[in-house]
């Protein structure tokens, strides 16, 4: 992206909700949410008809509910540290060709967060006894969602839960039909419902993202990862050839939306599902999906058929996830916020090995 490309309009808190959170990190109370209560969880219902093609960078109502919910959930004392942007400093890196961005996030480090789960499977049976998001505290559920999909004639179900360790602002978790227990495999329906929050919002800068097990995944529970991120990624506007994108240091295969109905994201969506099931019927085929949307509001879907890295997630280092393949990195200390340069990106991004050839024959 060069140096005259436009900065995605800000998301982050207007001046009177950075006040408010100011003053909830000071234990203050905030009069604008002192008298909404968690226990009563909303439920936010929509159909395509809600689904924004031509973004105005405004609240919609659905980024409007989880502002506020999440701000809320602060207020309670459901995260660890604030993501005010003087609290978790950032830098641009490589501004000229990649657009890296780094972030200091000291509250991801080691001993400051739940173990993550070890798995050594891409298909893991739910296992009740271990951390589930049936476990968490009620004043983490922000909001439920519900919508009837007409192509898959079924309703679609969701519970959004604040991110205890947030890697942004609004950083929360999308659990598809939370009292299933579904096992972190991703699914048609779990698709479906994130192309419609990345849909249902105002923003240009909502972004979405998988990991699967072997992939950086640290709890057995079927979720993603949804929060606003205040810079243009450069993967947003390099080009894709035959599904694959260009001029980036890890292959990924790229799938796009360009209208926004029910039907002609079931038509992407069921190319997407191919993809993972290859995966899954490997076996030893991890994969990332992230979303986001390019300039002029078209949807796009990443994934990342990498080779299985098993075990545990090393929180003392820089751990190869969703965020790190669209190109944004978190540091977990400050001389390895201080140190980080391109070359370390790179040579992050260069541990891990793309198998995305061995899935291209299924796009012919």
């Amino acid at each position: 992206m060069g140096s005259n490309q436009k900065r995605s309009p800000s998301i982050m808190p207007s001046p009177r909700e950075a006040q408010e959170l100011m003053s909830l990190l000071n234990g203050e109370e905030s009069p604008s949410i002192s008298n909404k209560s968690l226990n009563e969880i909303p439920l936010f219902e929509f159909t395509e008809a809600d689904y924004i093609a031509i973004q105005c960078e405004l609240n919609s109502s659905f980024d409007q509910l989880l502002r506020d919910r999440w701000i809320a959930a602060l207020k309670a004392g459901s995260m660890n540290y604030s993501t005010e942007p003087e609290s978790l400093p950032t830098k641009l890196i490589s501004p000229n060709k990649y657009r890296f961005v780094a972030k200091l996030l000291e509250g991801r480090g080691p001993g400051k967060r739940r173990t993550p789960e070890t798995m050594l499977n891409l298909i893991v049976p739910f296992q009740p006894d271990k951390f589930n998001f049936t476990k968490v505290n009620p004043k983490e559920i922000l909001f439920r969602i519900k919508c009837y999909n007409e192509e898959m004639k079924t309703y679609l179900e969701a519970t959004v839960l604040v991110n205890k360790s947030p890697i942004e602002y609004c950083s929360s978790l999308l659990v598809p039909y939370l009292e299933r227990c579904l096992p972190q495999v991703m699914t048609e329906q779990a698709l479906t419902l994130a192309v419609s929050i990345m849909a249902l919002s105002d923003f240009s800068n909502l972004r979405l993202g998988y990991n699967s097990p072997g992939s950086m995944a640290s709890v057995n529970h079927l979720h993603w990862h949804v929060y606003y991120f205040d810079h243009r990624l450069q993967i947003e506007i390099l080009p894709v050839v035959d599904y694959v994108l260009q001029e980036w240091p890890i292959p990924a295969i790229v799938f796009e939306i360009v209208e926004l109905n029910d039907e002609s994201i079931g038509v992407i969506i069921k190319d997407v599902i191919r993809i993972v099931d290859f995966c899954l019927e490997d076996g030893q085929i991890c994969h990332n999906i992230f979303m986001t949307r390019t300039p002029n509001g078209i949807i796009r879907i990443f994934i990342w058929l990498l080779q299985p890295r098993w075990g545990k997630k090393d929180n003392a280092n820089l751990n190869v996830a969703f965020c790190e393949l669209s190109g944004y990195f978190m540091c977990k200390t400050k001389e390895s916020f201080e140190t980080i340069d391109e070359a370390q990106c790179l040579l992050s991004l260069g541990s891990v090995v793309s198998l995305h050839e061995k899935a291209l024959p299924l796009l012919q």
